[in-house]
C-alpha cells in the first residue's frame, strides 16, 4: 500500500480511525513505559497498516516483522 504520511508518526498515521480511544492508551503507555525504547524488541499483532509499529520504531524500538 502506498501511504503518504502527514507527519512522521502523527496520531492519524498511528491510530488511523480510532484516534480518540487509542490516544488514551498512548498517554498511559508514555507514563508507564521506560523513557527510551532503544533496543526494545516489539511485535504488533492484528495491525491494520502497522501504525503502532511505526510509532514504536520512531521511538527507537526494533520492530519484529513476519512475512
Amino acid at each position: 500500500m502506498n501511504h503518504e504520511y502527514r507527519k512522521q508518526g502523527s496520531l492519524e498515521d498511528v491510530f488511523e480511525w480510532d484516534i480518540v480511544n487509542w490516544s488514551v492508551a498512548l498517554t498511559f503507555w508514555n507514563k508507564h513505559l521506560q523513557n527510551s525504547l532503544v533496543g526494545a524488541r516489539v511485535l504488533e499483532i492484528g495491525a491494520r497498516n502497522g501504525g503502532l509499529s511505526l510509532r514504536l520504531a520512531l521511538n527507537g524500538a526494533d520492530v519484529i516483522q513476519f512475512r
